[in-house]
């Protein structure tokens, strides 16, 4: 049994087997319509996977591609938010006056209202919780695009075709384009661990637009990170720590569709750090080649010249650009 307190789950789908739990005591404390969407939302789940329309979902331990695995789980929760939704089209009084797609585009802007009134609470929660938020509320933007494009049998091919990118989620006009843009693939810093004597890699992998706004907006505004992180084009990141002590160092390279796109994502990093720290950031180096930019961040004042070497040696494969 999972903890029944506010913030845990009244309804879930376990994939593992196949099974849709029900905490009867969390799920009669909501309102009948409430509860019909989280059940319609899980056993949407319980019907893909039983059917196979949904492609193994990547999950995302050391070293992952965080940003692809994010980008395929609000595929997937996105695809059950909009069902739910259409079934409660269904189920609406208000259906004789509204055909399907006004029904919805109306509810679309009902979570676009959603999205807006949560700022607020955005800055005063945790960002994991903020991060396990994402994929219903940008899920959901995304899979009615898909659906306003193509119908139900384009929303389905989304689980077998999901988005590479969490780009192409918070732009759908990129997953839907002719050509989908690829971003810039960095090959990671060799030897990868240690760089350099004394220093200990302990977390690596990929992180998209939407984690670098998370990261970001923990400091600025939401309007802010997202126009500092538009035009992403690919970024890895490693974590390390001496090994005699508990501090850390983010080394983070990035690549950006054009170099006013890395001048503005630098600038934004570098006023995110000046707030966080109070003071001018002594630990926060930030420097930009062309459309690259390389974030080195502690808190404690750490750096490494052999590690920003090394980074900056990072052998870059450039990505494709939509026609």
């Amino acid at each position: 049994p999972r903890p029944q307190d506010r913030k845990a789950p009244c309804v879930w789908y376990d994939q593992g087997s196949g099974e849709v739990f029900v905490v009867a005591s969390v799920l009669l404390g909501f309102d009948p319509r409430t509860r019909r969407v989280a059940l319609l939302h899980e056993l949407i789940h319980a019907y893909r996977f039983g059917a196979e329309e949904v492609s193994p979902l990547g999950h995302a331990p050391l070293g992952m591609d965080f940003d692809r695995a994010y980008a395929e789980l609000c595929t997937v929760e996105g695809d059950a938010s909009l069902l739910s939704v259409v079934f409660q089209w269904g189920l609406d009084e208000e259906r004789r006056d509204l055909s399907l797609f006004t029904w919805i585009r109306k509810h679309r802007e009902v979570a676009k209202l959603f999205e807006e009134s949560n700022r607020a609470w955005a800055f005063e929660t945790a960002d994991a919780e903020r991060l396990d938020s994402a994929p219903y509320r940008a899920g959901y933007l995304f899979s009615f695009e898909v659906f306003a494009e193509g119908g139900l049998d384009r929303l389905r091919a989304t689980l077998r075709d999901p988005p590479g990118t969490m780009e192409q989620v918070l732009h759908p006009e990129k997953y839907l384009a002719e050509t989908r843009e690829t971003p810039t693939q960095f090959v990671w810093p060799e030897p990868p661990d240690p760089i350099a004597e004394g220093w200990q890699c302990i977390d690596f992998g990929i992180l998209g637009e939407y984690h670098l706004r998370m990261a970001l907006q923990a400091h600025l505004s939401r309007e802010r990170a997202e126009q500092a992180c538009a035009g992403w084009d690919g970024s890895i990141y490693q974590l390390y720590a001496p090994a005699d002590e508990g501090r850390c160092l983010l080394a983070l390279i990035t690549s950006w569709d054009r170099e006013t796109d890395a001048m503005e994502f630098a600038e934004a990093w570098q006023e995110m750090a000046k707030l966080r720290d109070g003071k001018e950031s002594v630990g926060v180096n930030v420097e930009r080649r062309d459309r690259k930019v390389l974030v080195l961040d502690s808190t404690n004042g750490l750096d490494c010249a052999p590690i920003r070497d090394a980074f900056w040696k990072t052998k870059a494969i450039a990505g494709t650009r939509a026609r």
